[in-house]
């Protein structure tokens, strides 16, 4: 924008078309000036020190924490960014390229020995995009999900893991052939399980607690499935706002977690979410997140 970030005067004249032009340019070059941007999200808050003074993971000193907290995510949480990225079929022989142009060749050589994210056996399913899709999934929101969770807990609060295997297409999905297809769910398709359309309040997120407080029960023509998670997380929530325990009675326990086990229960199903690739000795130490390799 030609302006010293330090001259006020500079950027005060800037013109709206100039910051949106300049915006526009970050996104699309970000990764060449600096690989730590990432592809999805270059303009995004980063620990600097001063106005967030912790990464809020265990690669810099943890505040001291006491609030218990809700963790979720959903099975297919990469399900719209792959499958609307990559409409068509990819082969596998491409799976190594593409991992590679996000995690580099160290952290790729890993992601490929590990058993994780190996193709299907079934000769009838050769697309790479099934590996994609989990491996962005446990990348971007669940096994990173779980490692905050085991920080929390580490550092003195409670925290509350679960993962949603029943979900309602959300509008947004709608169009993707993946999102929709039987036992999918995909990011977002939690949305009307919990607290409704995105377009169902008039009001600003800071007065709808106040003006419209959350509407369980949203999904148009519900599943007996999807109502009766509706009504678990409904009463879930409610006992968690309450008491900060989100255990009810008649339901199945939803064990809090360790700083070693995180317990993670399958909302919409029974049991706990299995661990696989969220093994902390995988995600986070053989194979690090960015803000561990960047130091961001």
């Amino acid at each position: 924008m030609n302006c010293n970030p330090s001259d006020r005067s500079c950027l005060d004249a800037l013109t709206l078309d100039t910051i949106i032009d300049a915006q526009q340019d970050l996104l699309q070059n970000a990764t060449t000036i600096d690989p730590s941007t990432g592809q999805g999200e270059p303009i995004r808050p980063v620990h600097d020190g001063s106005f967030i003074a912790s990464t809020l993971d265990s690669s810099s000193p943890f505040p001291r924490v006491s609030k218990p907290i809700l963790i979720s995510t959903v099975l297919d949480e990469a399900g719209p960014a792959i499958y609307s990225t990559l409409p068509d079929t990819i082969p596998e022989d491409e799976f190594p390229f593409i991992v590679n142009a996000t995690f580099g060749t160290t952290r790729t050589n890993t992601i490929l020995a590990s058993p994780f994210y190996q193709p299907s056996s079934n000769p009838n399913d050769s697309d790479a995009r099934t590996q994609l899709q989990t491996l962005g999934t446990d990348y971007l929101w669940k096994c990173s999900s779980w490692t905050f969770a085991r920080t929390w807990v580490r550092n003195g609060g409670r925290a509350y893991v679960g993962l949603y295997v029943v979900g309602a297409t959300y509008p947004d999905n709608s169009e993707i052939p993946f999102c929709t297809q039987a036992g999918s769910v995909c990011h977002e398709d939690d949305i009307e399980i919990v607290v409704g359309k995105k377009d169902f309040f008039p009001f600003p997120p800071w007065l709808m607690l106040v003006f419209a407080p959350p509407q369980f029960g949203t999904v148009p023509n519900p599943t007996a499935a999807q109502a009766t998670l509706t009504a678990q997380m409904h009463q879930r929530y409610k006992a968690f706002l309450r008491t900060g325990d989100p255990n009810t009675a008649h339901m199945e326990a939803w064990k809090p977690s360790t700083t070693s086990e995180v317990h993670a229960i399958l909302l919409g199903g029974t049991g706990m979410a299995h661990i696989g690739a969220c093994d902390p000795s995988f995600w986070g130490e053989a194979v690090q997140y960015d803000y561990q390799v960047y130091g961001i």
